[in-house]
Formats: structure tokens, sequence, C-alpha cells
């Protein structure tokens, strides 16, 4: 180990002194023999006190000199006895090495104050997000309406049916009907061969009666329903007749 005295150097420091800022680079221009050391191994030996204190970076090393470029991470007055750099077999007891580093931060500034509060930000949501909430409601908005509107077609439908058959019962109309049809549609008695419109004629006189014996026994709307529907309402009211006729009907 040999010793070895040097100074601290600044670029850029118009008045020499020796101050610099936190993690700004400096040099120390130090004297003795260096023919040996090997700066790619180089490192400080320092307590835990003086760890942050100075840290080695690079060197340029001849036969009579050394110009060692460090840093510091530590803000205060930084005054060094025996500074011990080491590189594998070679150390150096580096005498001299003082400096002051000061903080980034102006000290005139004061303590910086906190953001004060802000008013709330508005978030930027893509169109589909506002699309699917528009569908949910629109949605919402036609099954309240049917609803609304089938319970209104029940209502008018059912009173209708009521004052077209209230002399008689529901299968008892319905018998009615089927006798009327049969004297009036000739070709059912006597098994001949009718003409189409014949035919179509008696079919929709038959689907009419068969709806109004069905609206009138379970008090559905018949008429104004489609057929899934009225069969998915005869479920509800009388389950026990769907079960057994439902695939009839």
């Amino acid at each position: 180990m040999s010793d070895a005295s040097c100074q601290v150097q600044i670029k850029n420091s118009s008045d020499g002194a020796a101050t610099l800022t936190v993690g700004q680079s400096f040099e120390l221009q130090c004297d003795g023999d260096w023919s040996q050391f090997k700066p790619e191994q180089a490192q400080f030996q320092l307590g835990k006190e003086d760890l942050y204190k100075i840290k080695f970076q690079s060197a340029q090393l001849s036969a009579s000199s050394a110009q060692l470029r460090v840093t510091s991470l530590k803000v205060g007055e930084h005054k060094f006895g025996d500074l011990v750099l080491s590189s594998g077999s070679d150390s150096k007891t580096l005498h001299g090495v003082q400096f002051k580093v000061e903080s980034v931060i102006d000290a005139t500034e004061g303590k910086p104050e906190p953001f004060g509060p802000r008013d709330p930000l508005g978030l930027s949501l893509p169109l589909w997000y506002y699309g699917i909430w528009m569908a949910l409601i629109l949605a919402i908005l036609f099954l309240l309406y049917r609803r609304v509107r089938r319970w209104q077609q029940r209502r008018k439908l059912i009173r209708d049916l009521e004052e077209q058959g209230a002399a008689m019962d529901p299968f008892s109309q319905f018998n009615q009907s089927l006798r009327r049809m049969q004297r009036q549609y000739g070709f059912l008695q006597e098994r001949t061969e009718a003409p189409s419109e014949s035919k179509a004629e008696f079919l929709t006189d038959l689907e009419k009666s068969y709806r109004l014996f069905i609206g009138r026994t379970f008090l559905i709307p018949t008429f104004a329903w489609k057929d899934a529907v009225i069969l998915k309402e005869l479920k509800r009211l009388a389950r026990t007749v769907y079960q057994s006729e439902g695939d009839v009907v």
C-alpha cells in the first residue's frame, strides 16, 4: 500500500471552490506511483457512515499521477483523513480529500407545498360502453311497454268476449257454433267435394269459434295474441290442461 496526495477538481467552477451537487462527477488529481494500479477493479473501502459520501467511477493513470473520476450521493461537508482506494493486490491511501456537496433543491425556495385539491377529472369512455347501456335501457322499456300493452289488450278483449257470449257458458256456445256450421256447410253432412272457397270459409269460421271458446274459458285475448303467447299464458293459468292438451292445441 502506498500514499498519494490528492486535490479536488470541479469542472466549470469559476472560483475554484470545492463545492458540487448530489450526483455530480468531479476529479481527484493524485500524485504517486500508479503504474501497478488496476482501475477496472477499483473501489473505495468505506465504513458504514461514509458509504454514500464518495464513489469511484473511472481513472486516467500515468506513471507519476492519476486523475480519478468520482461522485458523491450524500449532502454535506465531507473530509476524509485516510481514504483507501483498493484495486486487487494494490491499494492507495489518499490524503487531502475534502469537498462539500449541496442539494439540488434550492434552499431559498423553502419546503415544497403539496398540490391543492383539483376538480374531478373526466374519463373518456368508448362509444360501445354507452351503446350497451342504451341497448339495455331500450330493452327494459320495450318489455315494460309490451307488458302494459298486453294488460290493456287483455282487459279490453275479455270484456268484448264476455259481451258476445254472456247468455251461455263457453262450452255451450262452442257446441252451438259447431251445429250452426254443420247446417251451413252442407258438404260436412253430405261428404261431397266442396269448392276451395267454402273450405277456407269453414276453417276460418271454425278457428274463430274455437278462439272464442278458449278465450272465454281461460280469459285470454285469443284474437289479439299470437299462438305462442296464448300457449304460454295457458301454461301459466291452467298447467294441468296444458300438460294434457298443450301439444294438441
